[in-house]
């Protein structure tokens, strides 16, 4: 307790990167422990691409079109639904009562949602590459990654 007469201590926040880092593994947290996220975005295309895919191969345009219907759920589940049932809950009021920047929660939850997207279609590839034999090189699995990635972020 502060003495009568000194004003109490502040304390100061944590630097910029801390701050995001931490509210980034806060809302993976979040999302990985909603089974809408899990379901929606890692199962429906996986299931797709199982279930209808020819005995011989898929086609890497068709992988390709399930890796984006799993980034497109994804961000649509986790990132649009999310932030409404966020204010319909009330979190968002309780959150602009705490300490951390507006900027810090928004990015927060849109990288988190980035990073399970791209979750999202790195599985979906990953079977359409091991179980039915779809080439991918190098090249075309870094600019693969790149778009998945920049598409995630405009979803």
């Amino acid at each position: 307790m502060a003495e009568p007469g000194n004003p109490p201590a502040h304390r100061r926040l944590p630097g910029i990167a801390t701050l995001l880092l931490a509210q980034v593994r806060y809302q993976l947290r979040l999302l990985l422990r909603s089974p809408r996220a899990l379901g929606a975005g890692l199962a429906i295309p996986a299931l797709l691409l199982l279930l209808s895919a020819p005995r011989h191969g898929v086609e890497a345009g068709r992988l390709a079109g399930l890796a984006v219907l799993g980034v497109t759920t994804t961000a649509w589940v986790t990132h649009g639904i999310g932030l409404v049932a966020a204010r319909e809950a009330g979190v968002l009021k309780r959150w602009r009562a705490t300490p951390l920047p507006p900027w810090c929660y928004f990015a927060g939850r849109i990288a988190a949602t980035v990073l399970v997207a791209v979750l999202a279609a790195a599985v979906t590839v990953a079977i359409g590459v091991e179980r039915f034999g779809t080439r991918l090189d190098t090249g075309a699995a870094v600019a693969m990654a790149v778009a998945v990635a920049l598409g995630a972020l405009a979803m």
